[in-house]
């Protein structure tokens, strides 16, 4: 998984990877 993104795109990505999960 990559943590290395801003913290403007944790918002729409972050729901995405916890889907995934």
């Amino acid at each position: 998984m990559p943590v290395s993104l801003p913290p403007r795109d944790p918002d729409p990505i972050t729901p995405h990877l916890m889907t995934n999960l």
